[in-house]
């Protein structure tokens, strides 16, 4: 049946969007803030840009043909990645690569991705299980940091793991500890995650708990991604 004249097809607001504009409204609750919320609304204004340039490109857009079989789909697919290989332009190569990495993020990384992308660095440790002295025995939590409340991620206790996902994309870069950072290591010290790991080192394992401090921040790769893609590219 064709379309009443006069109206026009309307789009829910996609989920990468919603999750932005909260986590932007809620960080404005937060005490420590600052440019987060900035940052963040300012990437909310960018999806909600990019979403309708997409939109109006698919609209111009030849329909699309019907799906093979996967394994057809499997050998065109590496058929066609092996004629890219050797077509693509240095741009058109590194773009691709970009597109790939981002299809494996979830909302949550992209804001964490956002809240790194002017350059700072934030407090992570990995909390470890030994005696007062020598060797860390084994680790119970790697990768907990306070870059997930500056991005107000919705599934807190999910955050090292996705920080681990980002730094096996090569997305994020951990260096040493940051002595200007004391008061910062402390909050995350007193974190749920890192306490909950603490308690169970201790009455659990029967050992000392030991935090390694590091800082997290993107990695060359992760800022040329930024700088490509991100807001103001």
């Amino acid at each position: 049946m064709a379309d009443k004249p006069g109206k026009s097809l309307r789009l829910p607001t996609p989920m990468p969007v919603r999750l932005l504009r909260r986590a932007a409204e809620r960080a404005q609750e937060w005490p420590m803030a600052g440019t987060a919320v900035k940052r963040l609304q300012a990437a909310e204004e960018w999806a909600v840009n990019e979403l309708k340039h997409r939109l109006d490109e698919l609209s111009d857009s030849e329909p699309r043909r019907p799906r093979h079989s996967q394994a057809g789909d499997a050998r065109a697919m590496l058929a066609g990645l092996l004629t890219d290989a050797d077509r693509l332009t240095l741009d058109e190569a590194r773009e691709r690569e970009f597109i790939g990495v981002l299809g494996q993020l979830c909302p949550g990384q992209a804001k964490m991705l956002a809240v790194l992308g002017d350059g700072r660095q934030l407090p992570l440790v990995h909390v470890g299980a030994g005696l007062p002295a020598g060797a860390i025995r084994e680790w119970v939590l790697e990768n907990a940091t306070s870059l997930g409340r500056e991005a107000g991620v919705t599934l807190r206790d999910d955050v090292p793991r996705l920080v681990g996902h980002m730094r096996s994309l090569g997305l994020l870069h951990v260096g040493p500890e940051d002595a200007g950072l004391k008061t910062a290591y402390e909050m995350l010290a007193a974190d749920t995650g890192v306490r909950d790991a603490s308690v169970y080192i201790k009455t659990t394992l029967r050992l000392w708990p030991r935090l390694q401090r590091h800082t997290v921040s993107l990695s060359g790769f992760g800022q040329a991604l930024w700088a490509f893609a991100g807001p103001g590219s």
